[in-house]
């Protein structure tokens, strides 16, 4: 069954059973801090800067994974426009 799914025998027991993976608990305990940075920051903070926001507090953790975290919650960064002279 793992072949025809194309994952490994562990990764199927631990999700066969419910049981949250070791990442998902580090995960949902990280991304407390990375919304308050984001929205101190009234959602102009990219990932890089909420980066150095949590590396601040002592939270060591990669960039990928605060790209991933924010991009899985809706976390967007507001854009302004730039003034554009038509004349």
């Amino acid at each position: 069954m793992c072949r025809v799914l194309g994952v490994t025998r562990s990764w199927y027991y631990v999700h066969a059973a419910g049981r949250v993976t070791r990442r998902q608990r580090e995960d949902q305990a990280l991304l407390p801090a990375i919304k308050k940075a984001f929205h101190d920051s009234d959602k102009t903070y990219g990932a890089l800067r909420i980066l150095n926001e949590l590396r601040k507090q002592q939270l060591y953790v990669g960039k990928n994974r605060v790209w991933r975290l924010m991009r899985e919650n809706d976390l967007r960064v507001k854009t302004k426009r730039r003034f554009k002279v038509t004349t």
